[in-house]
C-alpha cells in the first residue's frame, strides 16, 4: 500500500480537496448508508462539511474516470437492529483513499489528527473477485498529490513510529503553541 501521512489544519486540506477535485476527482464518504446508494461530493464546501460532521467512518474514497473503472461495492450490514450499508475496502475501483486530518476543539486539550491519502497494491473486482492492480492513472495522481503536498509541507519524524509526516505550516506552528496530535513522539 502506497501511503503518505499528514497533519493539516481545516484551510490547508481545504486546498488539498480543491487540489483533487480540480483533478476530475468524485470525493464518496465512509458512512454506514440506509441504502446501496452512496453519496459522491463534487464541491470542495460538501466534502469539508461531511469532515466536519464526524460522522465519517473511514477514509474519504476518490474516484475518477480515469482510473475507477469498476463500481464500488457495498455490503449489508445489521447494525443495532437496523440494515445498513457499507463500502467494501479493495473492492471496485480502484481508487484513492483519504483520511482526512481533524481538529478537534471540543477536546481538552484540544488534538489536532493526523491523515493519509493512499491507494492499494490491488483491487478486487467482479462476481469472482479477480485481483487488479491499480492503473499508471492512479498511480500518476497519487504522485502529484504527494508532490502538492510537498510543495508546502515540511517532513518530520515521529521517534516512536518511526514514521515521517508531511506538516503543512498552520498545523506546525499550531503544534508548536502547544496544540496536542495523535502522532506521538514527533520531532521538529
Amino acid at each position: 500500500m502506497a501511503e503518505t501521512d499528514f497533519i493539516l489544519t481545516e484551510q490547508e486540506q481545504a486546498n488539498l480537496i480543491e487540489f483533487l477535485l480540480s483533478k476530475s476527482t468524485i470525493f464518496v464518504p465512509c458512512f454506514r448508508y440506509l441504502t446501496k446508494k452512496i453519496q459522491r461530493i463534487t464541491v470542495p464546501e460538501d466534502v469539508l462539511a461531511v469532515i466536519a460532521s464526524n460522522k465519517l467512518e473511514g477514509p474519504l474514497v476518490i474516484l475518477s474516470k480515469e482510473f475507477s473503472i469498476h463500481p464500488l461495492v457495498t455490503k449489508k450490514l445489521d447494525w443495532q437492529g437496523e440494515t445498513r450499508y457499507f463500502i467494501e475496502h479493495r473492492y471496485g475501483g480502484p481508487y484513492l483513499e483519504m483520511l482526512p486530518s481533524c481538529y478537534l476543539s471540543d477536546r481538552n486539550p484540544p488534538l489536532l489528527t493526523s491523515g493519509f491519502i493512499a491507494y492499494y497494491k490491488s483491487y478486487y473486482i467482479g462476481p469472482h473477485q479477480v485481483e487488479i492492480e491499480p492503473s499508471a492513472e492512479l498511480r500518476s495522481l497519487y504522485r502529484s498529490t504527494v508532490k502538492f503536498l510537498q510543495r508546502t509541507c515540511v517532513k518530520h519524524e515521529s521517534a516512536k513510529a518511526r514514521r515521517r509526516y508531511l506538516i503543512a505550516p498552520l498545523a506546525r506552528e499550531m503544534i508548536v503553541q502547544g496544540t496536542e496530535t495523535n502522532v506521538q513522539g514527533l520531532r521538529f
